[in-house]
């Protein structure tokens, strides 16, 4: 996605520097383009993760063809308050169950 961002003149988002035509530039991207991308990236974590790692018994990750995955964009830092989506499981589970995979 960094890839296409740069191609578009939108800068380098990864240091929060952003052209001041960003707005208009915005709208040439393309969301079929950019959603094959999400999908090979996705691709390319899942076989990562098979080949390359293994989880706490030894065993190759594998992540389900149809799941959803979460990530901070940024640093991950206590004052975010990353437990708090555990404080509630049964209202996690609900919205688990709710999300629709783009």
């Amino acid at each position: 996605m960094l890839h296409t961002y740069r191609e578009l003149g939108l800068g380098d988002p990864t240091i929060d520097v952003l052209p001041a035509n960003f707005r208009v530039k915005l709208k040439m991207l393309n969301t079929e383009h950019m959603l094959e991308v999400k999908q090979h990236a996705k691709e390319d974590l899942c076989n990562y993760l098979l080949s390359e790692r293994q989880d706490q018994y030894g065993r190759s990750v594998s992540i389900p063809e149809n799941a959803t995955i979460l990530l901070w964009a940024r640093r991950f830092d206590s004052y975010k308050r990353p437990g708090l989506i555990f404080s509630d499981p049964t209202r996690l589970a609900n919205m688990l169950e709710n999300i629709r995979c783009i």
